[in-house]
């Protein structure tokens, strides 16, 4: 159990090297891959802790209570799930607008959105002063430039359309 478990976590931050470098063989991989979708979700899971971390530090210096800290921790999960939720819809519906694909597609994209969140996981390098805000700027365009790939991927067009689709849903 423990062995599956290191393979798994290997296997997470092997994809999120692949996504870092913008590399299109980890899409298709992890679509026929039999844990493609709870590998996606890991990542998921460590960029919204990072995203936490870096975020924390100013509840810790406001003596936040340790209830209000886990419902912050809870809200912030939440919403960082669902925010990324609603830009997989969206670019799923600009796509089916843009470029007529079918149903299976736009269902890949809206999984795949989960891989567009591995810069996120330096997400707690937003804490270092004066510069956290300029990092938190980099990781979000990064993580753009990562959607993009995904839908000039998925859909087979041109970096320029893909990027107008991301854009718009962005």
């Amino acid at each position: 159990m423990i062995q599956e478990f290191l393979v798994y976590i290997f296997t997470v931050f092997e994809a999120i090297g692949y996504t870092l470098r913008l590399d299109p063989k980890i899409y298709a991989t992890l679509v026929i891959h039999p844990d493609g979708e709870e590998v996606i979700l890991g990542i998921v899971f460590l960029a919204g802790m990072s995203m936490f971390l870096g975020q924390s530090v100013i509840l810790f210096v406001n003596r936040v209570r340790r209830g209000r800290f886990v419902f912050s921790l809870l809200t912030n999960g939440f919403v960082f799930i669902f925010s990324y939720l609603i830009w997989g819809v969206a670019v799923a519906f600009l796509s089916w607008i843009m470029f007529s694909v079918t149903a299976l597609d736009l269902i890949i994209v809206v999984a795949l959105v989960g891989l567009s969140t591995a810069p996120l996981v330096f997400g707690f390098l937003i804490l270092m002063p004066y510069l956290g805000p300029a990092v938190g700027k980099v990781l979000s365009v990064w993580s753009m430039l990562i959607m993009t790939t995904i839908v000039e991927v998925a859909f087979d067009t041109s970096f320029v359309e893909a990027a107008v689709c991301v854009g718009l849903s962005w």
